[in-house]
């Protein structure tokens, strides 16, 4: 995976949610790309789908949210998925080597 991606967890009522987090060497506070998965898929099938972004310095962010990938048995599936993106939007603000003002979904 070029370039590779920073594992991270971010912060999630009272546990974490597990992250990949992808951007170019050299690129100061690039905008972020937050990649969802559906309803059952995880967070490394995303990158198939993060080259694009990468080729045009956007840092890719993709997650498992509850009920996916690393986070299918500890945390059930729930319906105002804008609550794990909130912890997401959150955690990326405590960047400073990412631009939180340029995001996307």
């Amino acid at each position: 995976m070029c370039p590779p991606g920073e594992e991270v967890e971010i912060s999630y009522e009272g546990t974490t949610l597990k992250a990949n987090l992808r951007k170019l060497v050299g690129v100061d506070r690039p905008p972020v790309l937050i990649m969802c998965v559906g309803l059952d898929p995880a967070k490394e099938e995303m990158d198939a789908y993060a080259a694009p972004f990468l080729d045009r310095s956007i840092a890719t962010l993709g997650f498992d949210g509850p009920g996916q990938g690393e986070a299918e048995y500890d945390l059930p599936i729930r319906s105002d998925f804008e609550v794990p993106v909130g912890a997401v939007l959150d955690w990326i603000d405590t960047r400073s080597d990412l631009d939180g003002d340029r995001i996307a979904l």
